[in-house]
């Protein structure tokens, strides 16, 4: 999965840096394949 871009508070940012977090409440845009989504969407579940 890559990040394209995300959204905090508002703000739309294409092509995050290499040192860029995600925080709480980011919108993520992501490239990738349904598979690699499924274990991205179970990682994420972790920390729910």
């Amino acid at each position: 999965m890559m990040v394209i871009a995300y959204k905090r508070d508002g703000e739309l940012v294409i092509n995050p840096d290499a040192n860029w977090k995600i925080e709480k409440d980011d919108t993520l845009v992501l490239l990738g394949d349904s598979e690699n989504s499924e274990k991205l969407q179970k990682e994420v579940d972790k920390y729910k």
